[in-house]
């Protein structure tokens, strides 16, 4: 545990993904919003394209369906 700088909160640790000053952190923390922005927007764009001809309302049928099966999602690429 550790005590914030601010408000002198106890804090508690569960990952660190970078140490630094204040700048140096806001610029990681923008680089990592970046990048699961990118992977949300192509997530997105191949849902999207896997709904391509899917009759409204039965999107729930592609979890079952044998040809989405072998089919590598964005996320699984990573």
């Amino acid at each position: 545990k550790w005590s914030c700088k601010l408000c002198g909160e106890k804090q508690s640790l569960l990952k660190e993904y970078g140490r630094g000053s204040g700048a140096d952190c806001r610029r990681h923390v923008q680089k990592l919003n970046a990048m699961r922005g990118a992977m949300m927007e192509d997530l997105l764009k191949w849902f999207s394209n896997s709904l391509e001809g899917v009759p409204r309302g039965t999107e729930h049928l592609l979890l079952a369906s044998p040809s989405l099966r072998g089919t590598v999602s964005p996320l699984q690429q990573r």
